[in-house]
Order: C-alpha cells, then structure tokens, then sequence
C-alpha cells in the first residue's frame, strides 16, 4: 500500500525558494528594549490586575494578558516565517562543544514544527546514525554534517551559520519539511540555561541505571534517576537527555523533547515575561548561549502564538521490530544493514539500499502524516485489530500473526493499538467497527490509508474497551491488498 499524505506548498518565504535566512541581527530600526519594556509593562498592569481583583476573575485577566500579547506582537513585531500550510519549522541541535570529544558531531537533532492555524506542536528527532550523502561528495552518518559546514570555509574558523543552514537544508532533503529556522546549543550552555531557569521538572516514565554514561578524560560515571516527578537541575538535565547505554536511542531522542518541552514552559512562564529584570536576564543568556537565525522582531512577532500551543506529540525515526507489535513505535521505519556493507553501524530508511542510500520516501511519508495530517493523533482513540478471515483452532496462531502484522503497521504510524486477537466469526470483507458514537473521523481516515477497508459499521460500545476495531477479511489477503502494503514491511 502506498502512503498518501497532503502535499505541502512551501509559501514564498519557504527554504526551497529562498535561501535560508542567516543573520543573527534584526532588521528593525526599533530598540528591541523599548518593545520588551512595552510588553513587560502591559503584563506588570494584567498581573496587578490579577491580584487587586481577585481569583474569581484570573480568567478575565488571562484573557487579556492574551490580548495584549497580541497587539503588541502585531504591531511591534514581524511574523516568523511559516511554510504553505501555515507551520513555522524549526530545526533545534545539540552537540557537545570545545573540551568534549567530538566536539561538533551533533548528538541530538530535532524537527519542531508548530502549526499556527490549530496550536499542535510536532517534535520529529533523527537519529544520529543515519547514513547520508555529505557536502564534500562522500557519505557518512548524519551526525557529521554539521562539522564539515562548520569548517567549510578552509581557514580554520567556525562558520555556526553555514552549518545551521547547511543542516537543515539536508533535513529538509531528507524529511520534505520545509525548515526555515535553527536553534544550537552546546552542553555547557544548556546546563546554564537550564540553572537560570531554576531547574526543569519532567515526569520520568521509568528508572534508568547507567553505568557507562560518559565522564571526564574518557573515563565512565554512573548516572541514575527514578521514576516520577523529578525537578532537575542543569547537570542532571543534560544527563538525562544523553543517557543512552541503559535505554533505546528512540528512548533518548524522547526524553530530550521532553526536557525542550519543559524549558519552553520555564522561558515562556507568566512569571517570566512580567519580571522586567527576570526578561533582561534571560534575553542576555539567550544570546549567549544559543545560536539562531530567529530575530528578536521574530521573536516578538511570534509571541501571540504562546496561548495556542497544545498536543505536544513527540517522534522519532528509529529501528525496532519489523513484525512485533509490542516492540514497534511510531516512526520505525529504519534498518540496520550488515556492518561489512559501511564499515560500521549504521541505519538506512526503509526501501534504501547500500547503493542507493538517498531513498526517503518512507521518512517524508511518516513526517508529514504527524506533521500535516495529524489529527488522528489528537483524537486519541485506540484500535483492537482481529483476525476475521481465518477460523478454526488449527489456524489461530497463524490468525493472530497475521492480526499482530497488521496492527504493527498501525502502531508504526502513531496509532494506538488496544489489543489484537481473532474474530469469532469469519468476514470476507475488511470491516472497521466505530463502538459508540465517538467522532473518530481522522483516526479513519489514516486507517484507510494503511489498510483497505471494506465496510465500516456500528459495533458494540464496553466499557474500557477500544474505540474502533478493525477486523480482517478474505480481501485483506487479495493480491492487490498483499501489494500495498507499506515498504516499511519490506527490509
């Protein structure tokens, strides 16, 4: 089956029309402080207000607090620039500076995409294994584009820009979104960043034991944290956004957009932009330590969108489990080839070969399902997947193999899979059952595009139970269904 996905019409601002912006100053003959004082002063009124009126009112006050962010980002600031389905893309990069080994091999990449019109927020990581054509001719992994950017130039300087810009440029390549902006921090600078915030709190899903997390002069240290809520200081935060030996790189990659998550929370707090000294503060350090092509009118500009972001939904590209569905995780669509074909580790996407690594239809499919068309994921709703076509007791374990394909397809693409199982009837037609009268209507939608559906019906509402549930007919095992299934099954 092949994927279907809405095509994107980069606006005349996108990077693949217009080289990527990359200076670092603004172009506005306003005085950036005389903004933010406004600012600070229209929040320092709404905050008083707050208090004097009282907590019968805080929604009032919210409400214009909003306001007045709005009018001052329309009049004082310039919009940031958005691809033709209205996103503003951003790629946000972690390496490890001067002083560590590698210094700029970049050990976290990020796509975060926010959409302007709905509010949704898409975190996308890559791996940093990714085997790519690089900008001098030869091929490598990912992780050392970004170097060879840096010192482009030939004269032993660092040139951030041309390595931001030539990095999301190769993303962009690889993904189809359109990135126009780039943010970059070392780990000193992130551990400073993270302190003058006070610390992040994240909820941590499970314990991690790590003995071998890297120390001083090539040595190993142990890092450990336990489940729950944690308030982490900067130290600890890089920690837990670097920890890998005891958990899955696809663990990791999330656990770093969890902790960009919290510091957006902690930069952007109420607290933060009505403390006149607090914003000077922060201002000073973000130029410090992050490096950017995002101005201050930017900025500013893109102010008013802070009350519309919801449904943080994180991602990554990543190896797991072909035919498991208990292993599976959205955006597994990456393989391992055999170590003597490269020389070392690496990852390919799926459908991708040793002579043709610069296949990415499948990583552009899935990006621009959970980037563009990602309501399914916001509906929520869970899928039970069943065997109809096959009866018998001589035929379960082969029935429920076949259901448990199926739904790793699903989970593959970020829908949620209740449970699999066989049916207690036989079906000759595909059926997908709505229990209840939830509006699944997305959720359908990209089922359709997964598995061909024969009929869609009413089913039986339990409590507990799963939204919709899927059963397998005779038609799934035609040929023509056998034929569009996704190439990511194929490696």
């Amino acid at each position: 089956m092949t994927f279907s996905t809405k095509k994107v019409h980069p606006s005349s601002h996108s990077s693949e029309e217009q080289p990527l912006h990359k200076t670092h100053h603004s172009s506005s003959k306003k005085s950036p402080w005389v903004i933010i004082i406004t600012i600070v002063l229209c929040f320092g009124i709404v905050r008083g207000a707050r208090s004097v009126i009282g907590s019968t009112l805080k929604r009032g006050a919210k409400w214009v607090s909003q306001q007045a962010v709005t009018v001052i980002s329309n009049t004082a600031g310039t919009a940031p620039r958005t691809d033709g389905s209205g996103h503003i893309n951003a790629l946000i990069l972690g390496y490890g500076g001067d002083g560590h080994a590698g210094a700029f091999l970049t050990d976290s990449m990020m796509i975060a995409s926010f959409d302007t019109v709905h509010g949704g927020v898409t975190f996308l990581s890559v791996p940093r294994d990714l085997y790519v054509s690089r900008p001098d001719g030869d091929y490598g992994k990912i992780n050392a584009i970004f170097t060879q950017y840096l010192y482009a130039s030939g004269n032993g300087g660092k040139d951030f820009v041309e390595a931001g810009s030539g990095l999301a440029k190769k993303l962009t390549e690889i993904t189809g979104v359109p990135i126009e902006y780039y943010f970059m921090i070392d780990f000193p600078s992130f551990e400073k960043l993270v302190d003058s915030l006070g610390g992040v709190d994240v909820n941590v899903p499970y314990d991690i034991y790590d003995t071998t997390y890297p120390g001083p002069d090539n040595s190993f240290e142990t890092f450990s944290i336990s489940a729950g809520q944690q308030h982490l200081d900067g130290a600890t935060a890089l920690k837990y956004a670097r920890s890998r030996h005891s958990t899955s790189d696809f663990a990791r990659s999330l656990r770093q957009q969890q902790i960009i998550q919290a510091l957006f929370g902690k930069i952007f707090s109420f607290d933060n932009i009505t403390s006149p000294g607090r914003l000077k503060t922060l201002y000073a350090q973000y130029q410090e330590m992050v490096k950017t092509n995002l101005t201050i009118d930017e900025l500013i500009g893109g102010a008013k969108y802070i009350y519309m972001m919801k449904n943080f939904s994180s991602f990554e590209y990543a190896v797991c489990g072909t035919e498991r569905r208990d292993i599976a995780q959205p955006g597994c669509l990456l393989y391992t080839p055999p170590m003597d074909a490269f020389g070392s580790s690496v990852e390919l996407p799926a459908g991708a070969t040793p002579t043709n690594v610069s296949y990415y239809d499948v990583m552009r499919s899935f990006a621009h399902q959970v980037i563009y068309n990602n309501g399914y994921l916001t509906e929520g709703s869970t899928v039970r997947v069943l065997n109809g076509a096959t009866t018998g007791s001589r035929a379960q374990l082969a029935a429920k193999s076949i259901a448990n394909t199926a739904a790793t397809i699903l989970v593959k693409m970020g829908i949620k899979v209740f449970d699999i199982g066989i049916s207690d009837q036989k079906y000759e037609q595909t059926t997908l059952l709505i229990n209840g009268t939830g509006s699944y209507t997305d959720t359908i939608d990209q089922i359709k595009k997964e598995i061909p559906l024969g009929q869609i019906s009413t089913g039986a509402l339990t409590p507990d139970g799963p939204a919709l549930t899927l059963i397998l007919g005779a038609d799934y095992y035609s040929g023509q269904a056998e034929a569009q299934r996704p190439l990511f099954l194929d490696y």
